[in-house]
């Protein structure tokens, strides 16, 4: 069985001279099963390859730097991406600020195969990744919350929700308008406040997903 590195080095050569319809987005995950799943299921629905979305926990751990080093050591291995993104929650990691910020300056500073920069983005929530999907509903808060508050308000909202559930993108995808407009408030009101919980970036990577096709 080949490996990651000789298909990716394989897959780069067979590339060359091809131009892509869409970009090829990396994204790693804090979570192993909630955020992987919802954003896998995106990529299904628009029918694209992992060539464009590809879609991995971080093995190394959960702390938000252990997410952003992770990302950044499979970027300077493999080039046959043009974006990257690092997802992960506040919660009580430390590091969380370096990670965001370390973000930022790896931002543009590495590149792909087609000798462009590589665009990297730190997608953070606080308290959680729930406050994305609570968003969706009537009951999403605009002060500060706790993760399990948070967890239990996606519960009433979505009957049957647990971390690890499928099909979470599809229950909720009808309402993704009201989301948006949710999730840029929330950062308003955050910036006015000076504090940020309530906040989520979920939806800026949600948007790029969903312009990469049509499902």
């Amino acid at each position: 069985m080949s490996s990651g590195r000789e298909r990716s080095h394989r897959e780069r050569e067979e590339s060359k001279g091809t131009k892509f319809p869409y970009e090829r987005i990396l994204i790693v995950t804090e979570g192993r099963k909630t955020e992987p799943n919802y954003f896998k299921e995106i990529r299904v629905q628009l029918r694209l390859s992992e060539l464009f979305i590809k879609v991995l926990n971080c093995s190394t751990g959960t702390a938000p730097l252990q997410i952003v080093d992770f990302l950044e050591a499979i970027l300077k291995g493999n080039k046959a991406y043009d974006a990257g993104y690092c997802v992960f929650d506040r919660d009580e990691h430390p590091g969380y600020s370096e990670a965001i910020e370390k973000a930022g300056r790896l931002n543009g500073k590495m590149r792909s195969d087609e000798g462009r920069p590589i665009r990297i983005r730190a997608i953070y929530s606080n308290p959680c990744f729930e406050l994305w999907l609570l968003s969706h509903f009537p009951e999403r808060v605009e002060r500060h919350i706790e993760r399990d508050e948070a967890f239990s308000l996606v519960k009433k909202c979505l009957p049957g929700y647990e971390k690890g559930s499928t099909g979470v993108f599809a229950r909720t995808r009808d309402k993704l308008d009201e989301a948006y407009v949710h999730a840029e408030r929330m950062r308003r009101l955050c910036q006015d406040r000076d504090t940020d919980n309530p906040w989520t970036l979920v939806d800026e990577l949600v948007k790029k997903l969903l312009s990469q096709g049509k499902a």
